[in-house]
């Protein structure tokens, strides 16, 4: 037996023959580049369209995510659009942490910080007061729908349901407990049903991800706001977040703060952790 196992030892001294080892040298990447996610690579590739040279049609929707005009550090920046078949592909920036969603609840609450909490709800913030500057709705706010680049940047995506500011909603793709209760009622859609989406993904970040009304059955969620309820305040939350969160869950949709003037407030607060 003995011998049976110096000879095997002898054997994976010299040659690994398939078993993890130390690498002991570079290995030249493998396959084509159509699987780089280096932005370099799209350019030489001739891959890369620049915005200006996009037209939409109509089979893309009535949002307005390639938009040209929609130029913002805190939105996800389009790179192109291919067509070549039934589905249409959005190509945007490569954002290498994913979702906020997913981000909050991969990671411990030791790991993510006060400062990174106000930093997320800062840039969303500026993101959704470009658009609100544009006169643009975004209609599906929420952490699944903001993404997050290897700098830690926060960038709102998704704007497949984006339109002028009171457009109606012509189909049922309503998320309800991001949806204000106006907008469920009349399906008319403003910059302050966005501000009640947002009040709604602060939140979601200072719970690390737990999904809203928390014990409440979808179909009472409705009834439940409408009787003056809110989400209570997460564990470990400042006090001043939540009373952002309450003045965002306002029912009379005017007295909800607009997001230029937010931005400020959470800029102010997130200053000293600058």
């Amino acid at each position: 037996m003995q011998n049976i196992l110096d000879n095997r030892t002898g054997h994976y001294e010299k040659d690994a023959d398939g078993l993890c080892t130390r690498l002991t040298q570079p290995v030249e990447k493998q396959g084509k580049l159509e699987y780089s996610v280096d932005q370099k690579t799209f350019e030489e590739q001739g891959w890369v369209i620049q915005p200006e040279d996009l037209t939409l049609c109509n089979f893309i929707g009535g949002g307005d995510f390639a938009s040209k005009s929609l130029q913002h550090p805190n939105l996800v920046k389009l790179i192109g659009v291919v067509t070549g078949g039934p589905n249409i592909q959005i190509i945007t920036e490569y954002m290498a942490k994913g979702n906020l969603l997913e981000y909050l609840r991969s990671r411990d609450q030791t790991i993510i910080t006060n400062e990174d909490q106000i930093k997320f709800a800062s840039d969303t913030c500026r993101g959704m007061a470009y658009l609100e500057s544009k006169n643009l709705v975004h209609r599906d706010l929420a952490a699944r729908n903001v993404l997050i680049n290897e700098e830690g940047v926060a960038k709102v995506s998704d704007f497949a349901l984006t339109k002028p500011v009171d457009a109606n909603m012509d189909d049922d793709r309503l998320p309800i407990k991001w949806t204000a209760p106006e907008a469920l009622r009349e399906c008319i859609f403003t910059n302050k049903s966005d501000m009640w989406s947002f009040g709604i993904l602060l939140w979601e970040i200072y719970s690390f991800g737990r999904e809203p009304y928390p014990g409440i059955p979808l179909e009472d969620v409705v009834s439940y706001i409408n009787d003056g309820n809110q989400n209570e305040r997460p564990d470990g939350c400042p006090e001043e977040i939540y009373k952002i969160m309450q003045q965002t869950w306002n029912l009379d949709a005017k007295l909800r703060p607009t997001f230029n003037c937010l931005r400020f407030m959470l800029e102010l607060m997130r200053a000293p952790a600058i």
